[in-house]
Parts: structure tokens; sequence; C-alpha cells
């Protein structure tokens, strides 16, 4: 990888995503006020080489980010923004058998349902099995009939702490929280998904703590 020698604009979208990913192509380019077609070449190096993960519906992320680790005193206080994973999001309208493919692509047990970006419902493996071995055509049954949907999905906001992550993933015995941005889109305010915090993150804390 150091005989690599990047452009001094593929260095700049790096250094764009490592401070605000995930952010999309579209987004990207609007910081380097630039058309995304003429980055298409840049995210194809950038990916081909491992430097960035691409994941649909949700943007670029830095590759083999090295996990930072917190003080007892930074979980209290931190956004859970710094310590946040990656998301798998899929459209409300997706078959069962579509969704279960995706679980197996994204090695992941959850996914996050949306409609026009706004999280609408939470879709995990147990919901996937359950119906799967009911012997129904899954490709005729959309996600939408066995998701949880609002209000009953916990979530946290980004500038929530890690602490009131770990707080709620114990409360109420959840392995995974989306993380969300209020926004608003086409004249509707959304819930839109920017990360996940997971019990294998709040455990990776807790250890690191008890080795200080």
């Amino acid at each position: 990888m150091s005989s690599i020698k990047f452009t001094s604009r593929q260095k700049e979208i790096i250094k764009i995503v490592e401070k605000n990913q995930p952010v999309t192509g579209e987004e990207i380019a609007q910081i380097l006020k630039m058309n995304k077609s003429t980055l298409r070449l840049d995210f194809s190096v950038l990916t081909k080489f491992n430097i960035l993960i691409a994941k649909p519906k949700i943007g670029y992320s830095l590759a083999g980010s090295h996990f930072h680790y917190f003080s007892k005193e930074e979980i209290k206080e931190q956004d859970i923004s710094e310590v946040m994973e990656v998301p798998t999001l899929i459209n409300h309208d997706t078959n069962i058998k579509d969704a279960i493919i995706n679980l197996f692509m994204y090695n992941t047990d959850i996914l996050y349902a949306v409609d026009n970006n706004s999280l609408v419902g939470v879709v995990t493996k147990k919901d996937l099995l359950k119906i799967s071995i009911n012997g129904k055509d899954l490709e005729k049954i959309p996600v939408s009939l066995v998701m949880t949907r609002m209000p009953n999905i916990i979530y946290l906001y980004s500038k929530s702490s890690i602490y009131d992550g770990i707080q709620k993933l114990n409360y109420h015995q959840i392995d995974n929280i989306p993380i969300v941005k209020s926004m608003e889109e086409n004249g509707k305010n959304i819930l839109k998904v920017i990360g996940q915090f997971s019990k294998t993150t709040a455990c990776n804390l807790f250890f690191e703590l008890l080795d200080k």
C-alpha cells in the first residue's frame, strides 16, 4: 500500500471522509465544488484499494479505521457519533428474500428500513427467520410486514453520549441502536439513519476500561 500514489484530489477526498463519515458522493462533490460524475474515477480507485468503504444509501467511510477507546469520563461526555458503526439500510418495500441476502452480504444482524431516506422500521435476523420457516413465497412479502415500526423503534441522536447508548442497550435489552439525525427533506421532517451503536462496541469500551 505504501507504493500507491494518490492524487491531491484523492487525498482531499480521504480527508473529507475522515472528517464527515459517513458521507455521500453528492456531499463530497458539494464540498469540493465539483460534479459527482467528475469524481467517479477517484471513488473507484479509493474503494478498489480498500481506502474507502461504500454502502448504498449511507455513503463512504474509511476502511480499516482504528477503534479509539475512551476513558470513563469521556464515555459519559463524548458524542456517540465518535464510535458509531456503519448501518445497513434497505427500502421499506424490499422483499424478505432480498433482505436476507443483504444480511449475509453485509455480515450484519439488523437492517434499517427507510422510506425516502427516513427511518420507518427495523428488521432483525430473528424477524426474517420467523417468516422464512412458514414456507411462504419470500419474494412476495415486503419487510414492512415483519419490521418493528415507529414509534416502537429505540434510537439515539448523534449528539447523545456514549453513556446514553450503553444505558439504552441495557435497559431495552437490545443488540443495536440506530443513530439518527433530524433533518428536513422535501418539506418534511425526517430521521435519517447515519450510524448504529452495538453491544459489541459497548463491550469493547468496557473491556478497554478494565485493562487500564
